[in-house]
């Protein structure tokens, strides 16, 4: 987006509404039996989604793509650490 529009408050503004659209909506408003099969099976892999599967599901493939999330975490926290001074 940023390289397409080149006004900043309008790239923020639309940034904003598309995370907001595929982090918050999706797993609180729309559970996957809802979601087309193919969209549904991309937006497992956010962690938003993932976690509210985890909650409401139980486990399996939720449970693994939360872990992934955590691992993955885990290891910026530890490449960046250091960087808060």
């Amino acid at each position: 987006m940023g390289v397409k529009i080149k006004e900043p408050l309008t790239v923020m503004g639309l940034s904003n509404l598309t995370v907001t659209a595929l982090t918050v909506f999706p797993p609180v408003y729309y559970p996957g039996s809802i979601l087309p099969e193919k969209l549904a099976a991309v937006m497992g892999f956010l962690p938003t989604v993932s976690a509210a599967r985890l909650m409401t599901e139980g486990g399996g493939e939720a449970f693994l793509i939360s872990l992934f999330w955590l691992v993955f975490g885990a290891l910026l926290l530890w490449k960046f650490r250091g960087f808060e001074d």
